[in-house]
Order: structure tokens, then C-alpha cells, then sequence
């Protein structure tokens, strides 16, 4: 039984490799085996495999991600449409495993986003399994909030649409983050790629590399008046420790102030720290910063400034070890 068994799964490896190799000569007796005018028909069946993960937004002016689509509809009632000018057909965000956009109705034929057409089967009976479709996690382009809406009386009509689809048709798709999710974007991103991938904060279109300011590449006097916080993200290591009631987050560069220079400093009650805040008491961090201006303290002997630990776009983020560009 075992031999029959395994010159069973022999002849039909040999048959499957006959027919995905287009080699009748291996085919099993009595197939009915497929021309190679067949076989590009079929290919040329099937659509994208890749989901639909950008798409127009009327109410914003531009192409925003799915993942973005999903939240900001909890905000408003927003419009999508497919981007490509052929087509331009009202999609909607959709959650099924993955964040993606799909037509209300259908793309037009020919549509990069098409949905893809039934594909004949090479082995007639046997199921042909889709790849997986696993889009990539967005990286936000807008340290922030969403913009502000432009609210619209009516929908769009064909050629408004295709007005907008050309405007935007080289413009990155929208995707907002917060500064844990912009630091973490940070984190993963190849150094290399840092310098090309846009990043705005506030008024400032940078990239990911020129948005971020390594406190440890600064000259001499180290002026943290001068740091640009409000359209930087400043970053360094830093120690966190209890210090009686409080939690202290405490730079290890220090700044200069008249003939000294002195650390950044942070402290919070220990009683209102976040469990985050409380898990890197004893570590050595990297202190992330932004759009908070520390302030010389009355003794003159550290910089502290206030932040507001529950918001998500200004203030401070953590990461354990000492991080460098």
C-alpha cells in the first residue's frame, strides 16, 4: 500500500508539472491538455492581485489610504472614489482581515482596481487558492490631525472628478499619524530611505530624515531655544528613575544656559504616570519631542516643560535603548 501510495503522489507532482510547464510530453494518458494560446488567455483573466488601499476623498481634495478612509469616516460623512481617471467609481473603506477599498458597484472594465474576472482552472476539480493579500502598513505622511474638511453641497460630478484625479495623480495618497506612529515609521525605515519619504509637520513639508534633529549631532552653545520644535522631532537618550512621589524622565545631553549647560527634564506624579511611562523606570530610553518648549526652571539647574501624555501629536514618546540615526 505504502509503495502504491507513494507512486501515486509521484504521477501526479509529474502531471502538475506537466501542465504548469506546458510539457504535454509529461501529462498523464487522456488529458486534455491546453494550448499555449490557452494559456495566455487565462493569464491575461486576472486582474491585480493587490487590494485597493488609495482612493479619492471629495470632501478633503485628495487621495487618502484605506486605513485613514476607516477612520476619518467615524469623524464624517465622507465620499471615495477610485483614482484612476478611466474609471472613478464610488468605492467605500471595507474591514475583513485587511483595511481596503472596494467598488459599491463595480470598476469599469479595464479599471486597474477591477476585481479579478473567474479564472478556468488548468486542473479541472482542484482549488486554486488565492495568494495571500496582505497590503503594507501606511506610513504617515502628516504629523497631525486630519485637515479641515471642505464641506460640499453636492457630489462631485464626472468631470470634477477627473479634475481632481489628474491634480493628485503624483501626489502621495494622505495617511495622518501621531508621534508614536510617526516615530515608530521612523524606527523602521531604512536610513536610506528616510531622505525620500515626505513627512509634514504643521507648515513644513520635510522628509523623514531632515524632520528628525539628533540632539547628540548639535554644535556648540546648544541653544534648545533654537531646536524648531514645532516642526521638528527632537530625539536622544535620556534615563528614566522614581525620585521619590514622581517618575523622572532626565536628558543625557545637556543645553546651555549663560555659563552652564543643563538637562531636559520631565517629571510626573507616580501616581498619575501611565503604565507605559512606568515599564522603562530603570532603562535607558531614547526621548522623542515634539511641539512642547521647555523652560529654564527658577533654579537655573534644568529645562522642564509640561506635556499632556494623553495627546496624541504633541509631546513626548519613548523607546527603550539609545537610539541613533
Amino acid at each position: 500500500m505504502e509503495t502504491v501510495s507513494k507512486t501515486a503522489a509521484r504521477t501526479r507532482l509529474t502531471h502538475n508539472r506537466a501542465l504548469n510547464e506546458h510539457r504535454p510530453e509529461l501529462a498523464t494518458p487522456g488529458t486534455v491538455f491546453p494550448s499555449r494560446g490557452d494559456v495566455q488567455t487565462i493569464l491575461k483573466k486576472r486582474m491585480r492581485d493587490e487590494l485597493m488601499t488609495e482612493a479619492l476623498c471629495w470632501e478633503l481634495e485628495t487621495k487618502i489610504t484605506a486605513e485613514y478612509a476607516r477612520a476619518a469616516k467615524a469623524t464624517g460623512d465622507f465620499a471615495f472614489y477610485c483614482p484612476h481617471e478611466i474609471c472613478l467609481a464610488k468605492v467605500h473603506a471595507r474591514t475583513k482581515r485587511n483595511t481596503y477599498f472596494c467598488a459599491k458597484k463595480r470598476h469599469i472594465s479595464g479599471c486597474p482596481n477591477e476585481g479579478r474576472s473567474t479564472e478556468s482552472s488548468l486542473h479541472p476539480g482542484t482549488p486554486k487558492p488565492r495568494p495571500a493579500q496582505i497590503p503594507k502598513t501606511p506610513i504617515p505622511n502628516l504629523l497631525g490631525p486630519q485637515p479641515a474638511l471642505k464641506p460640499k453641497s453636492q457630489a462631485p460630478t464626472q468631470a470634477e472628478l477627473l479634475q481632481l484625479s489628474r491634480a493628485v495623480r503624483e501626489v502621495p495618497a494622505l495617511h495622518p499619524g501621531t508621534l508614536a506612529e510617526v516615530v515608530d515609521a521612523w524606527m523602521q525605515m531604512p536610513s536610506k530611505e528616510r531622505g525620500m519619504q515626505a513627512l509634514t509637520i504643521g507648515n513644513y513639508t520635510q522628509t523623514y530624515e531632515s524632520a528628525f534633529t539628533f540632539v547628540r549631532d548639535l554644535r556648540r552653545p546648544y541653544d534648545i531655544t533654537t531646536l524648531g520644535l514645532d516642526a521638528r522631532v527632537v530625539f536622544g537618550a535620556a534615563t528614566v528613575r522614581t525620585w521619590g512621589h514622581l517618575v523622572l524622565i532626565e536628558s543625557s545631553k545637556k543645553f546651555s544656559v549663560e555659563a552652564t549647560e543643563v538637562p531636559l527634564r520631565l517629571s510626573v506624579k507616580l501616581a498619575e504616570a501611565p503604565s507605559w511611562l512606568t515599564d522603562f523606570v530603570g532603562q535607558t530610553v531614547t526621548l522623542f519631542w515634539h511641539g512642547v518648549s521647555p523652560e529654564l526652571t527658577s533654579k537655573k539647574n534644568g529645562f522642564r516643560f509640561k506635556v499632556d501624555l494623553d495627546s496624541p501629536y504633541a509631546g513626548i514618546a519613548l523607546r527603550l535603548g539609545e537610539l541613533t540615526p
